[in-house]
């Protein structure tokens, strides 16, 4: 279920209200060849018996709770957890325990105790594998949710090797990739360079005999492979990577780093975990070594230490927030969840909380957990969800 849990989750939770449509069966039979314990999965959807004792179990949401009931269910054993298919499979009983929730809800009616207020928040979504490329040639090619990787060499392929229908030219050096919110997708260069994209992301790559060059804005964490240049009767000389992001240019060689620069925010962020990056505006430069986060504001540029697996959480498939401002907070989880948050008291804003969940996770789960600090409660309305004090 790792490579599109949230159009399946969608089509499951239409089954006991309508018929299928030829497209949602085609996704459903791929989806039951992409593992056999899918059959079992669909099984239990099927069982209104098996909804109802979930709808029991979930009341408080508890996805943890959520992935033993289900691993029973299919009787899959208990070493699993420990296996690279337990990683593969329990983002999808996030899903499964969100799925079961938005079904037993509508099919069973309103649980006791339950508002009106929590079933809209409930039937909320996380993100997903959705990105949208366009060649140079202005071809658009909306990229596959059932695949999760693109790969751009002589022809353009997922990383299966399925490859990508309607693209025939073998040229790359110049193309735009796209995510939306609630959107993210990994991909790997013409130069054999790997980008992971999170969500309202956009990148637009160039390539010539003399430079790699990049234009983003969003978030991206890169993986830069070293080139030389092509150059013939002279010795070969390293080909840059730059990444131009906001008010800063990051020169790269070879080396592994996350940017963070999204239209609106005053900050820019690049965060290096591997090799070496100079950091340039109009007024100065730094030069990082691994561990160490560039803060760009304006023209000025500051250096700090931080922990490498809180910035790169996104890119692990969780929300991992270490002291950090509700504001920041809610416009990451805004963007995954493609819902807006309005904090309606200016000091709330400042508000520092400490949050780790899986992004594959309900929202109201992560709003509960926040409210449970007594500080802020929230309110839902036409897809925007207002903040405000306890």
């Amino acid at each position: 279920m790792a490579k599109y849990p949230q159009h399946i989750a969608k089509i499951l939770s239409a089954v006991h209200f309508r018929e299928w449509t030829t497209e949602e069966k085609l996704w459903i039979d791929a989806w039951l060849a992409e593992d056999g314990h899918n059959q079992a999965v669909l099984d239990a959807v099927l069982r209104k018996k098996e909804l109802s004792k979930d709808l029991d179990l979930l009341s408080a949401f508890d996805t943890n709770q959520a992935w033993e009931k289900h691993k029973s269910l299919i009787n899959m054993p208990s070493s699993v957890d420990n296996s690279h298919n337990a990683f593969r499979w329990k983002p999808f009983f996030y899903m499964a325990a969100s799925l079961v929730v938005v079904i037993g809800v509508a099919f069973f009616g309103i649980r006791p105790g339950k508002t009106v207020q929590e079933q809209p928040i409930a039937a909320i979504q996380p993100g997903g594998d959705q990105a949208t490329l366009k060649l140079a040639d202005g071809t658009v090619v909306p990229l596959s949710a059932g695949e999760d990787g693109l790969l751009m060499n002589n022809g353009l392929t997922y990383e299966d090797g399925v490859a990508v229908e309607g693209v025939k030219k073998s040229d790359f050096s110049s193309f735009e990739i796209s995510t939306p919110r609630g959107g993210q997708y990994r991909m790997t260069l013409p130069d054999g360079s790997k980008v992971w994209l999170n969500a309202a992301t956009k990148l637009a790559y160039q390539e010539d005999k003399e430079v790699r060059h990049i234009d983003m804005e969003g978030e991206a964490y890169f993986e830069v492979s070293h080139q030389l240049k092509k150059t013939k009767g002279k010795e070969s000389e390293a080909k840059p990577f730059r990444v131009r992001a906001g008010k800063q240019e990051i020169a790269v060689l070879g080396t592994h780093f996350n940017v963070k620069s999204y239209k609106g925010e005053q900050r820019n962020y690049t965060t290096l975990f591997e090799g070496s990056v100079r950091i340039s505006t109009e007024k100065e430069k730094v030069v990082l070594v691994p561990g160490e986060q560039s803060v760009v504001e304006g023209a000025s540029i500051k250096k700090a230490v931080v922990d490498p697996s809180t910035v790169l959480a996104w890119k692990e498939g969780n929300f991992v927030f270490n002291s950090e401002r509700l504001d920041e907070i809610l416009l990451q989880v805004g963007r995954w969840y493609d819902v807006d948050f309005i904090i309606e008291k200016e000091y709330l804003k400042n508000e520092k909380f400490e949050v780790m969940l899986p992004r594959f996770g309900q929202l109201k789960e992560l709003l509960e957990l926040l409210q449970k600090t007594e500080k802020i409660k929230f309110r839902y309305e036409d897809r925007k969800i207002y903040v405000s004090e306890k």
